[in-house]
């Protein structure tokens, strides 16, 4: 049932072609406050920051979504998908057909994974706060260089794989973990890099997992070319 209602609401995307608006303000960034809601993604964190998703962090819907994460990054229906049907499969009530960021926190459903770039596998508690101890595991293979190459991204996640592999005995990253590891690793470098090359400055990077803050005021801006799965 909990498959059935997302990809049957999936399809509402199509409808959200015709809302996409262009102008974005990037410039409302304010962190969360006692009574919102986050969760493990940094994207979807950044963007409610922003109040280009509901601040609150509630209630979020396909359309919503969809819409949000177009009109201000650029990125496709196809990617966006991943982390709406992650959502809805982790719902607290999935039959509303809308979830909260926090959801996204429910292990292994479909988008959360083990061996995040920035926060700590289920097994040790919490899954869904930055760990910055971990964060800085990451940032030690690029924190001296301008930007961040695909090469280094790629030793930093698997760096991450090999550790919790090590530490975490429930630790589990199948075929499924494995791709979408390495598609939100592409994420970042395309969107705030360029879109083929990556190459984004590192100090870009650790204003959008450190902050959860899209670096707008330092010069970056909406990519021209889209990221999406197919490209």
């Amino acid at each position: 049932m909990r498959f059935s209602n997302a990809v049957i609401v999936g399809v509402v995307f199509v409808g959200c072609l015709g809302l996409v608006s262009g102008e974005v303000d990037y410039t409302q960034w304010h962190p969360p406050g006692a009574e919102d809601i986050r969760g493990p993604c940094p994207a979807l964190n950044s963007l409610a920051n922003h109040g280009l998703l509901p601040r609150n962090g509630r209630r979020m819907t396909y359309p919503v979504l969809l819409k949000g994460i177009l009109e201000a990054l650029n990125v496709g229906f196809d990617l966006t998908l991943v982390a709406g049907t992650g959502g809805m499969i982790g719902a607290k009530n999935p039959l509303q057909l809308y979830f909260d960021l926090d959801d996204l926190g429910n292990h292994d459903l479909f988008a959360e994974h083990d061996a995040s770039l920035s926060r700590a596998d289920i097994f040790f508690g919490d899954n869904i706060s930055f760990n910055e101890t971990i964060w800085q595991s990451v940032l030690d293979y690029f924190e001296d260089d301008e930007t961040v190459s695909f090469k280094a991204a790629a030793k930093a996640r698997l760096n991450r794989i090999k550790t919790e592999r090590k530490r975490n005995p429930d630790f589990t990253f199948n075929a499924k973990d494995m791709v979408i590891s390495y598609t939100e690793t592409a994420q970042y470098l395309s969107v705030f890099g360029h879109p083929i090359n990556g190459n984004p400055p590192v100090d870009w990077i650790r204003i959008f997992f450190e902050q959860e803050r899209l670096p707008y005021i330092e010069g970056w801006r909406r990519p021209a070319i889209q990221t999406n799965a197919r490209d």
